[in-house]
């Protein structure tokens, strides 16, 4: 690898479990229990189903979730039983109560609406065709926001998938920790003790802010912000945010932003959030948003927050052109965490020349974690192909750490409660903006929406 490139090590990375065990991979969760559990009352819809899928359905559900004495063993561990066993938290779960539903695609929000029993259960499971789900999967978050039970669609290939025991580990994990969050639990959380990285001179407590856009319709462009903040190292909170404004993003060849005004709007609200939380405001603000700053949102952030408070923007461009190879040595594998930096000299924020540097990470790649037959031993994975690397282009207003950037990058990967597996690309701030993003067009009445928890929008 080229001299002035770094790696950053999975370990500097951890996220943080029951009783604030740390582990740098998320999949130790079945070793070190969820950071919080709630107790998980659950109900099956199987919609236009066949006996194969009913019957897959009743394997991971109850044969796998359900029963203590199952013969199926999670990953990293030789534990076999339900997620009452494993995970320390109640799992409440008749299989009697699976509904196989036949439903017409015309009547399916109602149908699915009129079958849930939020009174009895607090998460639902939709078992539908691929078809299905993805036309209606955002529909119905929408449908439901603010209500007392939240949805899990599952697709049919998925729950074949099962049939190889290859799969009998890994999907249950996946999904599980889904469940897990969705109930109102907390699956991990990040250790945010490397904001001390990103600066000498800033503050380890914080405010994330993640923009992003969708376009669930061709002839509408929505985008919406997630918060996520890290009061101290043990506490996090991440919501997402609706923005109900007339400006629309507006479209450039630089690619989509957000007009000035609405900036300034969507700052206040972010900052007005934090102040209602920890009743100050944040010593430092960081937004992630998928497309370079414009100097509409420049003059907002300038006029907002003036000097009183830090700043780090950050556009994450995952299509990058760019590869990394490693050397001949590792049959030129890149390792994930790898990271290049190329520092601007001419980076002056006192003249408004806020861009800092670019760094390229590799979030995918080879890495080393803990064997899958003994978790005391370490292996290493090989991802074949070469993985695309995100480029950050960071701006700021004081002279930041490029490695500390990475890392936070890297951290917000394994923030993801979807996917327990490092082997992701999503900043979660990111991630979740833009489900949130893609559910506005469905909402009837934003400013009934002031805030959303991010466990609607899994």
């Amino acid at each position: 690898m080229s001299e002035y490139a770094t790696i950053v090590k999975e370990n500097k990375t951890s996220v943080i479990f029951k009783n604030n065990n740390k582990y740098y991979v998320p999949e130790f969760i079945t070793v070190l229990k969820p950071y919080e559990g709630k107790s998980i009352n659950l109900q099956v819809l199987v919609v236009n189903g066949d006996n194969e899928i009913y019957e897959l359905s009743n394997l991971l559900f109850y044969e796998i979730y359900g029963k203590n004495d199952t013969k199926y063993k999670w990953p990293y561990t030789n534990i076999v039983g339900g997620i009452s066993r494993v995970f320390e938290i109640g799992y409440n779960f008749d299989p009697n109560t699976i509904s196989r539903v036949n439903i017409n695609e015309n009547d399916f929000i109602t149908t699915i609406k009129n079958e849930l029993d939020p009174n009895r259960f607090n998460v639902a499971v939709i078992v539908a065709e691929e078809k299905l789900a993805k036309k209606f999967h955002d529909k119905i978050k929408a449908e439901l926001l603010g209500n007392r039970i939240r949805t899990q669609f599952v697709r049919f290939a998925t729950l074949k998938r099962l049939k190889n025991n290859e799969y009998k580990a890994t999907i249950p994990l996946t999904l599980a920790v889904q469940l897990i969050a969705k109930a109102g639990g907390t699956p991990w959380i990040v250790d945010s003790s490397i904001y001390n990285d990103l600066s000498k001179n800033v503050s380890s407590n914080g405010m994330l802010m993640g923009i992003a856009f969708a376009r669930p319709r061709e002839d509408k462009i929505t985008y919406s912000v997630g918060y996520f903040t890290t009061l101290n190292n043990y506490y996090q909170r991440f919501d997402v945010q609706p923005i109900n404004d007339n400006v629309p993003p507006a479209d450039t060849s630089e690619g989509l932003y957000v007009p000035k005004e609405a900036m300034a709007k969507t700052l206040e609200a972010g900052i007005r959030w934090y102040k209602n939380i920890m009743r100050n405001t944040p010593p430092l603000l960081i937004i992630f948003k998928t497309s370079p700053m414009h100097k509409d949102e420049k003059e907002a952030i300038e006029a907002v927050l003036g000097n009183g408070v830090k700043w780090v923007f950050i556009h994450a461009q995952y299509n990058t052109s760019v590869r990394l190879f490693g050397n001949e040595n590792d049959d030129y594998y890149v390792y994930r965490g790898t990271v290049v930096v190329k520092k601007r000299k001419r980076w002056n924020p006192n003249n408004g020349d806020y861009l800092h540097s670019e760094i390229i990470i590799t979030a995918t790649g080879k890495h080393v974690k803990p064997s899958t037959r003994n978790p005391s031993k370490q292996e290493e994975k090989y991802i074949l192909g070469t993985p695309r690397p995100i480029t950050l282009n960071v701006y700021s207003s004081f002279d930041v750490n490029p490695e500390g950037v990475a890392e936070l990058a890297l951290s917000q990967i394994k923030a993801d409660w979807e996917h327990p597996d490092i082997r992701s690309r999503n900043i979660a701030v990111l991630k979740y903006a833009n489900r949130m993003a893609r559910l506005i067009p469905y909402i009837n009445n934003l400013g009934s929406v002031p805030s959303v928890n991010v466990r609607d929008v899994l």
